[in-house]
């Protein structure tokens, strides 16, 4: 096998065969870019986790690794990319950052009790990075080592990345795959399968924030090309936050008769001011400006952002278990909007029309709502579990 060897910068370097595939490669990651999209702040980060499936010859192990990625947990069902994954490996002395595996990641169902299973590799010399589990007129099958896919994905990953030739399709579409922590997923997607749409409600569902276009969303069978989906999970990045912070108590007697977990960060309305001077004030809050709370305001205005960047909110109502009476919040101007996070059943927002009747409920688990809750009443519905809810809204 003809081999050559190109350099990424001082550091990393990687061995490929000329005139293949492996070069097309290099250029979508490291050229064209393809896992980092700015528009919706999509990266690898310092210190990150990641798990690569469809790691070819490595190089996006490499990218993850010249980013700052802590590890990179690599899965290759090709023995030729596999060995070459390798190879770079010891190329770049990463034994330790960079952990291969030779196998094939399958959704658990499709794979059952196998070991193995069937893959068909072109035939053509120059294309090695196509290799499907769907069978192909134009393809060699291959038996390779497979796995589950559920037993790859561990609550300490922080990215995913997935480009195995729409093996894909039934993992993204499956309820029962096991990735609702991971905080950020990068795939490509076979179009041609036409369930872009069921695999985007599912990620929806485990708390991702997702971005496709309506052109791509709504391709048939007749597309022709894959698509590089980017998304964060901002639920599970929210609640790792959350839980961390020893919530206070509030006084909020329009809610409940009780004192009730919750904060505001951002703007409140607040008594000020000394003699002639004193008055309420609009200023932000005490914990707005303390350290240990920065990290979670930081973040949240992040995933205001992402999902609607025309929002306009002064303040966030961060709440712990709170089973909210019928009320109406009074101070708040305009539109707020409101999602739910966490383990937990029931727990809908209640919505009562301008007459105060005819109550509907909505589900906000990892699903932002608008309302106008200075107009409309609204309560809680009851609920089991642990249930935050973060309600932006503007007081101006």
């Amino acid at each position: 096998m003809l081999k050559s060897t190109k350099y990424i910068n001082d550091n990393l370097k990687f061995n490929y065969r000329p005139n293949t595939s492996d070069e097309k490669v290099y250029k979508e990651i490291f050229e064209k870019r393809c896992y980092r999209k700015p528009s919706v702040n999509f990266d690898i980060g310092e210190g990150e986790t990641w798990v690569d499936l469809g790691g070819h010859i490595g190089l996006f192990a490499l990218y993850a690794i010249s980013k700052g990625a802590k590890k990179v947990i690599v899965y290759e069902a090709d023995k030729e990319n596999f060995d070459l994954l390798t190879e770079n490996i010891i190329l770049n002395n990463l034994q330790d950052k960079i952990i291969p595996h030779h196998s094939a990641v399958v959704d658990d169902n499709i794979l059952g009790d196998d070991t193995t299973i069937s893959i068909w590799k072109s035939k053509n010399p120059s294309v090695n990075y196509r290799n499907s589990i769907n069978k192909k007129s134009n393809g060699t099958e291959i038996i390779v080592p497979a796995i589950k896919f559920n037993s790859v994905v561990t609550d300490d990953i922080d990215g995913l990345k997935i480009d195995i030739e729409g093996a894909e399709v039934d993992i993204l579409t499956n309820k029962e795959s096991n990735y609702k922590y991971i905080k950020k997923l990068t795939f490509e997607f076979t179009l041609r399968s036409e369930k872009l749409h069921l695999a985007k409600n599912v990620l929806t569902e485990k708390g991702f924030s997702i971005k496709i276009p309506p052109s791509t969303l709504n391709s048939g069978s007749d597309a022709w090309i894959d698509y590089v989906v980017h998304c964060h999970n901002y639920s599970s990045s929210l609640l790792k936050e959350l839980r961390l912070l020893k919530f206070p108590t509030q006084t909020r007697k329009n809610i409940a008769d009780t004192p009730v977990r919750g904060m505001v960060l951002g703007k409140v309305i607040s008594w000020a001011g000394k003699g002639e001077k004193a008055g309420y004030l609009k200023i932000l809050s005490k914990k707005t400006e303390i350290p240990k709370y920065q990290k979670l305001y930081e973040l949240t205005k992040e995933y205001i952002k992402y999902i609607d960047d025309d929002f306009y909110y002064t303040s966030i109502q961060y709440n712990k278990n709170n089973q909210c009476k019928k009320h109406l919040d009074k101070n708040n101007v305009g539109v707020s909007l409101i999602i739910g996070l966490g383990d937990y059943t029931g727990g809908e927002l209640i919505l009562y029309d301008e007459n105060g009747e005819n109550p509907v409920k909505h589900d906000i688990k990892n699903k932002p709502l608008k309302f106008n809750g200075s107009e409309l009443y609204h309560e809680t519905a009851p609920f089991e579990g642990e249930r935050y809810t973060m309600v932006f809204y503007s007081i101006d």
